[in-house]
């Protein structure tokens, strides 16, 4: 698809794993953070502020309470932290092909994220986190379906 050497994609498949470790360790360490910077969920200011999610999803859900937060958000993290892990693995043994198996299997849930973040932050932030996970997914195409 994209020709760049076997050794600028096998570090571009380590930026992504290090994005992954980056968003994981920002959801388990700070959950209440990650939670309003993500979904604008925020326990302390119910209901949503008007600037931050459409009218649709405001009439739809609740934010869930400080309690769900704090239980849910680490697991989305370690989630991110299993990934980066995998990732981290398959770079060290040089098996750029498990990297990309790996990455485009991550697409799945960055769409579900992507369609969460859009519901409840709205189009801004999801498009960016629909941009940077394209990225990824070019990457990870490449690092599977290239021949090295």
């Amino acid at each position: 698809m994209i020709e760049l050497g076997y050794k600028t994609w096998r570090y571009l498949g380590l930026s992504v794993a290090l994005g992954y470790a980056g968003l994981g360790g920002f959801a388990v360490a700070t959950p209440k953070s990650a939670a309003k910077y993500f979904f604008g969920w925020d326990p302390k200011t119910l209901p949503l502020p008007e600037a931050d999610v459409g009218e649709d999803a405001r009439k739809s859900a609740d934010p869930p309470s400080e309690e769900v937060i704090k239980a849910i958000l680490p697991l989305v993290g370690a989630r991110d932290l299993s990934i980066f892990a995998a990732l981290m693995i398959f770079f060290h043994a040089r098996q750029h092909s498990e990297m990309g198996v790996v990455i485009l299997s991550g697409m799945v849930l960055c769409a579900a994220d992507v369609v969460a973040i859009w519901k409840w932050k709205g189009p801004l932030l999801a498009g960016q986190i629909l941009a940077g996970a394209l990225s990824w997914g070019i990457i990870g195409y490449n690092l599977y379906f290239e021949d090295f």
